[in-house]
């Protein structure tokens, strides 16, 4: 009698130790399949999220301008050897000059051989109004900028969309002259290079545009 009711007791306890096995064994199964979806749920969010974002940035393939005649060899060597891996904040154009540009955050080196850098001093391109600055290399980029002239159109692209401006007027300032980067109460485009345009060296001054933008 007492060796059945040990035998009873042990299966019982057998019986205890492997249902509990099976029971964390499931339960741990259940938490891993319900992680995976989860983690796969999180990635397919941020993968959305990446398609949707993409479709907000500027259409840029990091390709040289139509016209590059007035680019120094050292220019496009600088150009071709850049990390071209930046998205630009918007894209200017001067259809009468073929002047095409993407403008970058910062004027870093690397940012000036890839394109023109907006100065984060001042306004902000999708501001609505404010004074905003861009400088760009005048051996490149803004070099077609000498023949730039009172009233010629500067379209800027954005992921708002298109703004055109019309040149007001230029100017050649020392570097110290930072007059040009004041506020202004109306929507303004400053761009800014150095100059002479063909200088050997560092250039003294700088050259600076001065456009407004249309009203429709």
């Amino acid at each position: 009698m007492k060796k059945y009711a040990f035998a009873l007791i042990e299966g019982s306890l057998w019986f205890f130790a492997v249902s509990s096995l099976l029971y964390y064994s499931s339960t741990l199964w259940a938490n891993s399949v319900r992680a995976d979806k989860a983690i796969k749920s999180f990635e397919q969010r941020v993968v959305n999220t990446e398609k949707v974002a993409t479709t907000d940035e500027i259409d840029y393939d990091h390709e040289l301008p139509k016209s590059v005649a007035l680019w120094s060899q050292e220019a496009l060597a600088d150009f071709n050897n850049a990390e071209k891996s930046q998205v630009p904040l918007a894209l200017i154009a001067v259809p009468r000059l073929q002047l095409e540009v993407p403008v970058f955050t910062g004027t870093t080196e690397e940012q000036l051989d890839i394109g023109a850098g907006w100065l984060p001093s001042t306004a902000e391109i999708t501001d609505p109004n404010g004074n905003i600055a861009i400088a760009a290399h005048r051996d490149s980029w803004f070099r077609p900028l000498k023949d730039i002239r009172k009233g010629d159109v500067v379209s800027v692209t954005t992921t708002s969309g298109l703004e055109q401006y019309t040149v007001t007027g230029t100017q050649v300032v020392t570097p110290e002259d930072t007059s040009v980067l004041a506020h202004s109460r109306d929507k303004q485009l400053t761009l800014i290079t150095c100059y002479p345009f063909y200088f050997v060296g560092n250039a003294p001054y700088r050259f600076v545009v001065t456009a407004r933008k249309n009203h429709t």
